[in-house]
């Protein structure tokens, strides 16, 4: 059994190439949306949508083995041509030094700020990168506003171990890349605990206040990586408003193999529908400057749990 959680993490955390030393920690980078006749300007959409990838990811994160690119399958899609897309690259090494998960959340706010003109903006985590976003998301609270939160109205995440992975436990073993500790089980990860007591407490204020909803879509995975599965349904799921389960394995989640697959139609709809401002996906935002500011104290509820059904 643990040459098989062994043999699992390896794949899981060892397929992709570490990036150059000489490249910043984290690199922002845009997807070109593509026009005719070259050269053209496509001029800027209104909306954003930010792809994070997980541990020891890249660009690869998104590339399918048949060469179809999950950024490329959003710029080519006419509906929606109202999104301009970003990518965040980390470094995230295999045995080498990274960035520990404070040093990351201060860079995601350097890099992030320079999108401060899109009127929203969507995130699509894989793995860590869910974990990312979230803190990012309480830093743009803490050093911002309730109302600039608002900007962030959507947030997709694949296979996020929102409740740490058992096999991060063992991926100790193989390296001591500090970003492997903030994935480690629940019951032992005091991290993970405090970043979703203070999550849930932002979401719920949010939610009280007169904000517009910051809604989290969750993707689970229904396939094992060489025979375990490294994110449970469970953690997967954690803080979801609604969630659904993706028929593949960890790794192949964040890669759809065409715009007929499962996988990018279920991202796509959730996209759409964010665009229309339908209110169960991603309520229009609020101007109230009174937004954030409760008169009276939240009471701390249950977390939500797929309450609100599939996706």
């Amino acid at each position: 059994m643990i040459k098989r959680i062994l043999l699992a993490f390896s794949f899981f955390a060892f397929s992709f190439p570490a990036l150059s030393d000489v490249e910043p920690a984290v690199r922002l980078i845009q997807e070109q949306r593509p026009c005719a006749p070259e050269p053209c300007v496509a001029p800027p959409a209104k909306n954003a949508i930010v792809l994070v990838h997980g541990l020891t990811g890249s660009q690869a994160t998104w590339k399918a083995d048949n060469g179809t690119y999950l950024p490329d399958l959003i710029v080519k899609d006419a509906d929606l041509k109202d999104y301009d897309v970003w990518r965040i690259d980390y470094d995230s090494f295999k045995f080498a030094s990274s960035p520990d998960a404070d040093t990351l959340a201060d860079l995601f706010f350097k890099q992030l700020s320079t999108l401060r003109g899109y009127d929203s903006i969507t995130f699509i985590g894989h793995s860590l990168g869910g974990l990312i976003i979230q803190r990012f998301l309480q830093d743009v609270n803490s050093l911002n506003s309730h109302i600039q939160l608002n900007k962030f109205r959507l947030v997709i995440l694949l296979g996020t171990p929102s409740k740490g992975s058992l096999l991060a436990n063992y991926a100790g073993w193989l390296t001591d890349n500090p970003q492997v500790r903030i994935l480690k089980d629940y019951s032992a990860n005091d991290y993970l605990k405090l970043l979703g007591r203070t999550m849930w407490y932002t979401m719920q204020k949010h939610e009280a206040s007169g904000c517009a909803s910051l809604r989290i879509f969750s993707a689970y995975e229904g396939r094992d990586t060489n025979h375990v599965r490294v994110v449970s349904k469970e953690s997967a799921t954690s803080r979801a408003f609604a969630c659904r389960e993706f028929d593949t394995d960890h790794v192949q989640m964040s890669k759809p193999t065409s715009n007929a697959d499962e996988n990018y139609t279920a991202i796509k709809k959730l996209l759409v529908s964010c665009l229309a401002q339908d209110r169960r996906v991603c309520p229009p935002p609020s101007n109230d400057p009174h937004c954030g500011q409760l008169q009276n104290p939240i009471e701390n509820g249950p977390e939500l749990h797929c309450d609100h059904g599939s996706w």
